[in-house]
């Protein structure tokens, strides 16, 4: 929830949204048709499903939600290693490594935690992985 009535009072908990019964919190469709912004309607999850539990009530809503999880991961890197054997102690060794190969967005949690009862409920703004790396290296190992 937005507004925390049971750590102020109670120093301890916090307060959590009630489910409205019946009602399906997830939304379907491509992830990036889901992530809503200030003028869309469009949400990753149904926030019409919560309701703002009374005044120093906890709310009925678990900690976490089997029906609501964060987007996946669809990273991969690569690495290709190079041995040249310049003497037979010495060796130079080429690296070239990525990280986010394919440049794939992994994007971060939704608004979901704190911000029940706020504008932005259910949009993604964040994105949680890093663009594409790309790195050269030598290295001489004697």
């Amino acid at each position: 929830m937005a507004s925390n009535t049971v750590s102020t009072y109670a120093l301890t908990g916090t307060t959590r949204p009630n489910v409205v019964s019946g009602c399906n919190k997830t939304t379907s469709g491509p992830i990036q048709q889901r992530l809503g912004d200030q003028f869309s309607s469009q949400k990753y999850f149904n926030p019409d499903c919560f309701t703002a539990p009374g005044p120093f009530r906890f709310g009925n809503e678990s900690r976490t939600d089997n029906n609501l999880r964060a987007p996946g991961i669809a990273n991969f890197e690569l690495a290709l290693f190079k041995d040249t054997h310049v003497t037979e102690r010495l060796v130079l060794q080429l690296r070239v490594e990525s990280f986010n190969l394919f440049n794939r967005v992994q994007f971060g949690l939704s608004n979901f935690t704190t911000q029940i009862g706020s504008a932005q409920v259910g949009q993604i703004t964040t994105q949680a992985n890093d663009p594409r790396l790309l790195q050269l290296a030598g290295r001489i190992n004697f």
